[in-house]
């Protein structure tokens, strides 16, 4: 009769729920990383647009220092988020591949991400709100509009705007807080402690 005892039972080799959590997590980490890549590669093709866009307004008859004033402020914030945006894509789109694989350093590096996204989206969200207001004056101030008519245009375009800005705000930060909230729950802490370095 054989008295020798059976191999010790590992957690990972008893039957329960498989793990997914990661792997969707992940996938839409990478998903919105890459767009957040393409879209550090529009930026400057968009900045060409706007330029020929105000170019336009100058010669209809807008303050040619206005422009100038205008395009200089937008090309440099077009530019700080171009760096933003790639730097934030890298960002999320490796921890994405790490929760994918299992990877313990995919979670601080996307609550790093997340405290970042939130900072620099709101920022921008700021720039960008002060950016069209000054965009909207040269705008009005082409078309031989009657002053009141465009004043009152105005008024309006600057709550329109200001409601574009509190949703885009709130797009924004969807998914860092999403992330911030999900990564910190003791459950999910819990599961990670146990992935591979």
């Amino acid at each position: 009769m054989d008295t020798s005892t059976p191999p010790p039972i590992e957690p990972s080799d008893l039957p329960g729920p498989k793990r997914s959590w990661n792997r969707t997590v992940g996938v839409i980490a990478l998903i919105f990383g890459i767009l957040g890549l393409l879209g550090a590669l529009i930026a400057p093709v968009s900045l060409t647009f706007t330029k020929i866009m105000m170019k336009t307004f100058e010669e209809q008859g807008a303050d040619s220092a206005d422009v100038a004033d205008y395009i200089e402020k937008l090309s440099s914030l077009s530019m700080m988020s171009t760096i933003g945006l790639a730097i934030l894509g890298i960002m999320l789109a490796v921890g994405g591949i790490f929760l994918m694989k299992t990877k313990r350093l995919g979670s601080p590096l996307l609550k790093i991400w997340a405290v970042l996204k939130i900072v620099f989206g709101i920022f921008v969200n700021y720039k960008n709100y002060g950016l069209t207001q000054q965009q909207m004056k040269i705008q009005t101030s082409v078309g031989g509009m009657d002053p009141t008519a465009a004043e009152m245009t105005e008024s309006i375009t600057n709550i329109a705007v200001l409601v574009g800005m509190i949703f885009g705000t709130l797009w924004v930060i969807a998914l860092p807080v999403f992330l911030l909230i999900w990564l910190n729950r003791s459950k999910i802490r819990t599961d990670i402690s146990t992935w591979e370095s």
